[in-house]
């Protein structure tokens, strides 16, 4: 029997911490290892150790062990595999859509135990598993990634960085001011932003929406004050635009009503503000200190006396909170950082340290692609683009490339073709016009596209495979701005790219001014503007008879943060700290969950999206190649459940396969090597470490439980949500941009 013959048996030992129940609270159990009757004998799989992960391609290894019948003592032995897999980010799972055994091996060669017999059993006593597993353990055990884009130059200046010691809102502007007509009125509003800010053709002042109250102002960038004497006009155009208009009002809370000010900006720009001067508090054991009473990431280090911040995942020092700011590679960070303690209020940092376990998980998540098929028949039907007179089409630096700068979507010409990219699906056509078909293959040069160039985002958009049928597609987070920059994730490329300007707006893709945050639990989510009391400033892209596209993050549409308190005396607020959740910015904190509308958009799933295309694991028969509903699963992870095969009762997690085959246990303190049935011998620590540690592994499963424990007990409800989204209570509506 050949080694390809076990090809079934490894969809059993693939299967992971999927049979959690939604909302559950409390620990979710390990579902390792697992037991298989077998004519054979009984089979123990213990937990895969995944190796590389190249795309969608994963391969490793996992140990078993089987007690032929008529025997007492067990057989061990490890297998080596390789697969492909399909992703849902929204609910931190993989599933197996193909797979292939390259190599079995056992930890001796009995001769009374008939070994491909055994083999031959297993594959015949293999079930109807589910296929499903979790990524945080994926994420947590990887021992490495193929990185395909390293060595890109990101443009890491610090932007414009005000400081505030009073509640303030940065108001951005993607340039000078560019006013167009609203719909069937004659009041213009300012469509290079995402706040709401209108003027009359008779009256010179300006307006801005904030929830219940406006603000007036005879100039753009000073003067901005409280007001009742609002246009009629103003306030029904307003009404018209009632989606955005509902988002802001919806972002209310209780607190206070102090009037922020509003600080308007045309260039890139971050703000940082405290409540009042700054409290600092020490952060033992380092050497650093950190300001209380902010939400942002601002330590000061007590020995030089230098600030250090954190924004959009890069680190920027200054000698004061007001002084001029300069780019630290994150390599250079003073060694207190790495020496932050988990649990802390600044814990969250520690995904932006190099060297921790925080940043190599978040930049193996960063690798992880969300896959869909797509039906090739069906999925470009409704595909079109629009261009803004006719298509002008520059070149892209160092490609064959040529853009089409005033384009609604990213359309690339390659010799005589043309390609489309539109929500993470690569399409290609004969004409720029179209009509459009699912691409096979992207165009030569486009892992050349330089970070300068607004459509570097389309690396990270990929075809894996194709039949006659379908096409496996995917997009992995640097689609949507977050990109593994050295040893950790950044979000933006730090270029600014000019927009297009002509009868219409198209945005481009943004770094700074969205607060752009960083959790090892939760991902990207971003603070912008000012909420307290009635001041819940509206944000949202060009709508209603605007042009395309808005000014923000790139095709991100992220969850929400919202300061859950402006701000609080203490930390008391989020509640008791046990490490997890952590109460900082992005991370639900002491939030309610009706602040939150939901996990956050896989966008092959976000209505209104290109139809024939299935996404997402839960609930559904892998096999079924049913495309109905837009191809959206139901979102409710009580159904991705493992079956056929039972839990390993009392049975210990603690056994695990080198890549040469060799076999470990971990007993107590002490770790040992199976020399053949159940005889252990103490390991030689040499021998561990010959292909890396794997010590280090019962390490990284305890972190895996935790973070998908933690990814549960967060994530609230199905459809209640977790986290937030523009669209939803407490977001503003982030309109469709480039793609």
């Amino acid at each position: 029997m050949s080694i390809s013959d076990l090809r079934p048996f490894f969809f059993c030992i693939l299967l992971s911490l999927a049979s959690t129940t939604h909302c559950r609270s409390q620990e979710v159990p390990s579902t390792w290892p697992r037991d298989i009757q077998t004519p054979q004998g009984l089979v123990v799989l213990y937990q895969p150790q995944p190796q590389e992960l190249n795309g969608n391609e994963l391969s490793g290894t996992a140990a078993f062990s089987i007690v032929p019948e008529g025997k007492k003592d067990p057989v061990f032995g490890a297998l080596f595999f390789t697969a492909d897999l399909e992703f849902d980010r929204d609910l931190h799972l993989y599933h197996v859509r193909t797979a292939n055994i390259t190599n079995v091996r056992f930890s001796s060669q009995d001769s009374t135990v008939d070994l491909e017999k055994i083999k031959a059993g297993i594959i015949t006593a293999v079930p109807g598993w589910s296929l499903s597993g979790s990524t945080d353990q994926l994420i947590t055990t990887i021992s490495q990634t193929t990185t395909a884009h390293s060595g890109v130059q990101f443009k890491n200046d610090a932007p414009v960085i005000l400081y505030r010691e009073k509640p303030s809102v940065l108001v951005l502007i993607d340039g000078e001011p560019r006013w167009q007509k609203t719909e069937g009125s004659t009041v213009q509003r300012i469509i290079n932003t995402p706040f709401i800010i209108m003027k009359t053709e008779k009256d010179s002042s300006l307006y801005l929406f904030g929830g219940d109250h406006w603000m007036k102002s005879a100039s753009i960038k000073s003067g901005w004050a409280i007001t009742k004497d609002v246009p009629s006009s103003v306030k029904k155009a307003l009404e018209k635009n009632k989606q955005e208009s509902d988002s802001a009002t919806a972002m209310k809370t209780k607190e206070d009503g102090v009037v922020p000010e509003i600080i308007v900006s045309t260039v890139p720009a971050e703000l940082l503000q405290t409540k009042g001067s700054p409290q600092f508090l020490p952060l033992s054991p380092t050497d650093l200190l950190y300001v209380e009473n902010t939400d942002d990431y601002i330590f000061r280090k007590i020995s030089t006396q230098q600030y250090f911040i954190l924004k959009s995942g890069r680190w920027y020092t200054a000698g004061a909170l007001d002084g001029s700011w300069k780019y630290m590679p994150s390599d250079s960070l003073p060694t207190d950082f790495a020496n932050i303690p988990p649990g802390s209020d600044m814990d969250a940092v520690l995904a932006s340290v190099p060297g921790t376990p925080q940043a190599k998980d978040a930049v193996l998540d960063a690798q992880l692609p969300q896959t869909a098929t797509v039906d090739r028949k069906t999925a470009a039907k409704n595909v079109t683009v629009t261009y803004d007179g006719d298509p002008k089409f520059e070149p892209v630096e160092n490609t064959s490339l040529f853009l089409a700068v005033n384009a609604s979507k990213t359309v690339f010409r390659s010799g005589s073709s043309y390609y489309l990219v539109d929500n993470g699906i690569w399409f290609e056509s004969k004409s720029y016009k179209g009509p459009w078909e699912v691409s096979t293959a992207r165009p030569s040069d486009v892992d050349k596209i330089p970070a300068s160039n607004p459509a570097y985002n389309t690396r990270y958009v990929y075809i894996y495979d194709h039949t006659p049928d379908v096409v496996y597609v995917g997009y992995t987070p640097g689609y949507m701005g977050a990109y593994v920059y050295g040893s950790t994730v950044v979000y933006g490329t730090g270029w600014y790219y000019s927009p297009w300007y002509g009868t219409t707006y198209y945005a481009r893709p943004c770094t700074w001014g969205f607060g752009m945050h960083y959790s090892p639990w939760t991902g990207w989510s971003m603070s912008v503007g000012y909420t307290s009391g009635p001041w819940s400033f509206g944000f949202g892209g060009p709508a209603y008879g605007y042009g395309g596209g808005w000014f923000g993050p790139p095709m991100y549409y992220p969850h929400y943060y919202y300061p859950p308190r402006y701000y609080g005396p203490s930390r008391g607020y989020y509640g008791p700290r046990t490490g997890y959740p952590p109460a900082r910015p992005g991370y639900n904190g002491g939030r309610p969950p009706s602040y939150y509308s939901g996990p956050r958009e896989n966008i092959y799933n976000r209505p209104g999206g290109n139809s024939g295309v299935r996404s997402g694991i839960s609930n559904r028969d892998m096999g079924n190649m049913n495309f109905s509903n837009g191809g959206r699963p139901s979102r409710n992870p009580s159904n991705v459940k493992p079956s056929g095969a039972a839990n390993a009762a009392n049975r210990a997690n603690n056994v695990y396969s080198d890549r040469e085959g060799n076999v470990f246990r971990q007993n107590n303190e002490t770790w040992q090597q199976n020399r053949g049935g159940d005889r252990w011998e103490n390991a030689n620590p040499s021998s561990m470490s010959k292909s890396g540690d794997i010590r280090n592994q019962s390490i990284d499963r305890s972190r895996g439980t935790q973070r998908y424990n933690n990814f549960q007990q967060n994530r609230v409800s199905p459809g209640g949500g977790g986290f937030s989204r523009p669209g939803g209570a407490g977001g503003g509506r982030a309109m469709p941009g480039r793609r």
